[in-house]
């Protein structure tokens, strides 16, 4: 979802600026009309291999019979299969890093773990980013990451962080049908996102039953996660906890609007990320609590944000007890205002123009 959310921001923006834009991806819909040409996208085995089957016909198809400027690769490890294309048809080509790939699969899949695999995958990326004439990344962190693992150049590598919708994500009344479906009487912190060891679920779960010692109506409100997870994170969760499950995009805003706080616990690794949770509770004017790592002290400070140490949940629970008791609309207010004047998608969008236009210049 997420990864959508990003391609079809970037693009309805690019739009609305005056640009003409293809688009081709495994789905994708946004606020506005606009036409995809969808590749393979079925969840079977070897369905990353079938993926760039699938895409690099479609994509040949539409180089070869359009006219364009620059082509945009949201890389993923052993993809890339734009960037390859566009070299092939001497194109300008901007690749988008959201991750370290290699440590991601490393920690998240077994394949990784055979030697000659990994040092291929660092072999790859390198090979990929230095056919590339830019490439960006969605914070500082990440982008000294990127070229300190993959030896990546980083003079060619530009940061567009992440963004968010201040229209859809904005303050609001509270829903009282979802605080009485919830029965939120007293303080509420809420989650958005994937249930995951990366989104710190497990420390979260761990500091609840501390905070409800000091406050007896407390809950803790955890929206997202498909049935699987939602079942295999509720046995491990007091009464104090609420799942709700999926919910749709458009309906997210209405459940951080029933938070006294937002959380955000990540573990003690930084993968250089530029977390959408974070940005949507800051536009809700909603105080965030959240890790204290170098990629989030990019976009947050003591102002807009209570840090707290990452993985540890007595501390977790105790910076939470201690923002329950503090007047924190002061600092929501600033958390939107960094919003407003740094991270809408349309500041993020302007960011990426600049990017293709330093690809074309090096191009020529």
């Amino acid at each position: 979802m997420a990864q959508s959310i990003h391609q079809m921001e970037f693009y309805e923006n690019l739009i609305e600026m005056g640009h003409q834009v293809d688009i081709l991806a495994r789905e994708g819909k946004g606020k506005t009309d606009i036409d995809i040409e969808k590749v393979f996208s079925k969840e079977v085995p070897l369905a990353r291999l079938f993926f760039n089957i699938d895409s690099r016909s479609k994509l040949k198809r539409l180089l070869r019979d359009n006219d364009y400027d620059v082509v945009h690769d949201r890389g993923y490890l052993f993809g890339g299969i734009a960037t390859k294309l566009a070299d092939k048809y001497d194109l300008p080509v901007v690749l988008q890093i959201d991750d370290d790939w290699i440590e991601m699969e490393h920690r998240h899949s077994n394949y990784l773990k055979l030697p000659f695999l990994h040092s291929h995958s660092k072999r790859f990326c390198r090979e990929l980013i230095d056919k590339t004439d830019r490439s960006f990344t969605v914070s500082e962190t990440l982008k000294k990451i990127i070229a300190e693992s993959w030896g990546g150049d980083p003079t060619r590598i530009d940061v567009v962080p992440n963004g968010v919708d201040p229209e859809r994500f904005k303050p609001m009344d509270e829903d009282d049908l979802l605080k009485g479906k919830y029965d939120l009487q007293g303080k509420t912190m809420v989650f958005v996102g994937k249930l995951g060891p990366w989104h710190g679920v497990d420390t979260l779960l761990k500091a609840t039953p501390v905070i409800k010692k000091e406050y007896p109506d407390f809950k803790a409100v955890i929206v997202g996660g498909d049935q699987k997870d939602v079942k295999r994170y509720r046995k491990k969760a007091g009464d104090e906890v609420v799942f709700t499950g999926k919910v749709p995009y458009k309906e997210v805003p209405k459940y951080i609007n029933l938070a006294d706080i937002c959380v955000a616990p990540y573990p003690d690794v930084d993968y250089g990320f530029s977390p959408f949770k974070v940005f949507e509770y800051m536009a809700c004017e909603k105080p965030v609590l959240t890790s204290d790592l170098p990629s989030l002290r990019e976009i947050l400070s003591e102002d807009t944000a209570i840090l707290s140490k990452p993985g540890d949940p007595e501390i977790l629970a105790e910076n939470a007890s201690e923002a329950f008791k503090r007047d924190l609309e002061d600092m929501g207010k600033k958390a939107r205002q960094k919003i407003l004047d740094e991270y809408t998608w349309k500041k993020s969008t302007e960011k990426l123009v600049d990017v293709y236009k330093k690809a074309l210049e090096s191009h020529s």
